[in-house]
């Protein structure tokens, strides 16, 4: 299949470009910048609204221990809330979850937890 690629110059923030790589696995700035363009988290399948592409926290129970990752990029349903993320997003929460290296480096926080009665 043949592409319409040409070759274009701009003006773009280094910073966002390299959490772009990170967050894609992109090994090129180029690359990174065209996976992110095709970014298009679709429709919700619980009510079919459009997905908007958002930073979330994402909180797991693990081993009796709730972990939250900060800043996850996912697919937010506006209407009813249903969260997805991208299987790249998702393998690289399976390494950080499964890396004790980053939980010993990360913040951790006390807070009551009450029994509803």
């Amino acid at each position: 299949m043949k592409t319409n690629v040409k070759r274009k110059n701009y003006y773009l923030d280094e910073r966002k470009i390299k959490r772009v790589k990170s967050i894609l696995g992109a090994k090129k700035e180029t690359e990174a910048i065209d996976a992110a363009l095709d970014l298009n988290y679709g429709k919700c399948e619980i009510c079919d609204a459009k997905l908007v592409g958002k930073r979330i926290n994402q909180d797991f129970w693990i081993r009796g221990k709730l972990v939250v990752l900060d800043n996850v990029p996912a697919g937010v349903c506006p209407r009813c809330g249903a969260k997805v993320v991208r299987s790249e997003v998702g393998k690289r929460i399976a390494k950080i979850l499964e890396s004790p290296t980053k939980w010993s480096k990360a913040l951790v926080i006390h807070f009551p937890v009450v029994e509803f009665p």
